[in-house]
């Protein structure tokens, strides 16, 4: 072993290239990092190489260690295009296919350089030499490490080419970044041509690794120091540039540092695209930002105008200063034209239904007015005549009429016009009944208990006819005489779980005579009551005497009309 002083820089070098690298590691993810990190660790490796190669003594194992470094030297230019690749977002360049393409000639070429001792086909002449004491092994270069080296320039030219195109395609405030890239890979590429062309001071000396370690060196530190890697442009190329909403970025003073393609083509003018000329749109929106507001705002194209929501996001240091601002302008106009439609259309609607209810309005009162004609009418041809049943009659018809006057009341001040609380409407003919007819209406009590019982107009009308000729009956003639009960007519009705409506009208009367009997009765009323809870209604209808009169309708609604 031999203390050669020119190891010295190597192994600080790679000591602290090292530390840089675990730094790196730590602090970024994804898979440029794991580019760099191969990048980086065959610089130390060839680094280690080199540093082994100055301070051995024995000639064979300085032999070894010089092939070694030259051999990990052909790999370090591919792993750095590699990089490149990543770092711009052209991962899918990067293959199985396309990897072993590219490292097939150096892996070769360092094949044969490790057996050069077998074959002597890679160097002409291979020899150790002494210099200040201490030994270096020299080589005289064939053809194939000429191939092999302007292999490696070319792929390190399209790198730098890459590098250099990357300066031209990303914003401004990225191209610091791409400065230090361009800096940090130049270095190896100059120093490694100082030697190749015989320019080195030191001929003796393989100055390459010098400058690799230098390169590696710089580029951890600015990773580390502006901390560039964790805003990868391939992903800033892709969720910035190409996305559809509008962004713009601007400092804590609202200066605007950078913007995407739909920002700049929203506002900014066409004609000069070097100057970026504000349209009027923009201050209006730095004022939404300084308000600190989310909101819709409307902005003028050529053609028509556009609608979009306004987010605003605050980017802050940790220690809590606002570093920056981010405005996003997502595009709502179809939104916006489907609600203006909708609105359209809500309004319409309302309009209709307006026209609607006047119509409706209109109707009601003329049916009122006809059912009140039709009640007068009835009421003078009842004047002609003189005999009582001829009188009863026709008053039996108005109140008939009277019912069904009220239930076109009733479904006109409903809320639905196809549902109809039959209960409560058939207690409201009984209490008007009571009013009109009873001679006695402070001594009869009605007593309705009802359930919320929703039908249809056509269950509803035979149902209130029913109950008009029942409560008429017992106010004429179930209390003439006096009963031990007191006057009272009973209304109920139910709605059983299958739907089975069931209505129940008593009183506490003398009920109906012992010879009383349906089948021969000339009572026009009851007559109408079979036939409107039978036919018309599809019930079952009973009729009796029960502690007074007694009558039971049981039926089911008819499903409603699609």
């Amino acid at each position: 072993m031999q203390f050669n002083p020119f190891s010295i820089p190597i192994i600080l070098g790679i000591g602290f290239l090292s530390f840089l690298m675990r730094l790196v590691v730590h602090r970024n993810r994804g898979r440029v990092v794991i580019a760099f990190t191969v990048f980086g660790s065959l610089v130390l490796l060839h680094g280690a190489f080199f540093s082994a190669y100055l301070i051995a003594a024995n000639p064979t194992v300085q032999t070894l260690l010089f092939y070694l470094m030259v051999y990990s030297t052909m790999l370090i230019p591919v792993a750095v295009l590699f990089f490149v690749l990543e770092y711009f977002g052209y991962e899918n360049w990067i293959t199985w296919k396309s990897v072993s393409t590219l490292l097939f000639f150096p892996i070769l070429s360092g094949v044969m350089a490790l057996t050069d001792p077998i074959h002597g086909l890679f160097w002409e002449k291979v020899s150790i030499v002494a210099y200040n004491g201490f030994s270096y092994v020299q080589v005289t270069m064939g053809l194939i490490p000429i191939l092999v080296t302007t292999y490696l320039y070319f792929i390190l030219g399209i790198s730098v080419a890459l590098m250099f195109w990357g300066i031209s395609h990303i914003p401004k405030q990225r191209r610091p970044e791409i400065n230090i890239l361009i800096v940090a890979l130049s270095i190896p590429l100059l120093v490694d041509m100082v030697r190749t062309f015989d320019l080195n001071p030191w001929p003796h000396l393989y100055i390459t690794p010098y400058g690799t370690l230098v390169s590696v060196i710089l580029l951890s530190i600015s990773i580390v120091r502006y901390d560039f890697l964790n805003a990868i442009p391939a992903a800033y190329s892709r969720l910035f540039s190409e996305v559809t909403d509008a962004i713009l970025v601007f400092d804590h003073k609202l200066n605007l540092l950078d913007l995407n393609i739909a920002a700049r083509q929203l506002f900014f003018s066409q004609e000069d695209a070097r100057t970026m000329v504000f349209t009027k749109e923009l201050p209006e929106l730095l004022q939404q930002a300084i308000r600190n507001q989310d909101v819709e705002i409307a902005l003028s194209t050529k053609d028509s105008i556009k609608y979009y929501d306004l987010e605003r996001s605050e980017i802050a240091e940790k220690s809590g200063l606002l570093r920056s601002v981010v405005i996003t302008l997502h595009d709502i106009s179809l939104r916006k034209q489907t609600e203006l439609q909708l609105q359209g259309l809500i309004e319409e609607k309302e309009s209709l239904l307006g026209e609607k209810e006047v119509l409706l309005r209109e109707i009601n009162h003329r049916v009122k007015n006809n059912f009140n004609l039709a009640g007068s009418l009835l009421f003078l041809e009842a004047q002609k005549f003189k005999d009582k049943a001829v009188k009863n009659a026709f008053e039996v018809s108005r109140d008939r009429l009277r019912t069904m006057s009220l239930l076109n009341e009733r479904l006109y001040r409903s809320d639905t016009f196809n549902n109809l609380d039959l209960g409560n409407y058939l207690c409201s003919i009984a209490e008007d009944l009571m009013s009109v007819l009873s001679s006695q209406q402070d001594q009869v009590k009605l007593h309705c208990n009802t359930d919320v019982v929703l039908v249809e107009p056509r269950e509803a009308i035979p149902c209130g006819l029913i109950v008009n000729e029942l409560v008429t009956n017992s106010l004429k003639y179930a209390f003439r005489e006096k009963c031990e009960r007191a006057p009272a007519i009973f209304i109920k009705l139910t709605q059983g779980k299958e739907g089975l409506i069931k209505l129940q009208v008593d009183d506490t009367g003398c009920g109906y005579p012992d010879s009383f009997d349906r089948e021969k009765s000339d009572s026009l009323g009851l007559r109408l009551v079979y036939m409107l809870g039978q036919d018309q209604l599809g019930g079952s209808v009973n009729i009796g005497n029960e502690k007074g009169a007694f009558f039971s309708l049981s039926f089911f609604a008819e499903p409603e009309e699609a």
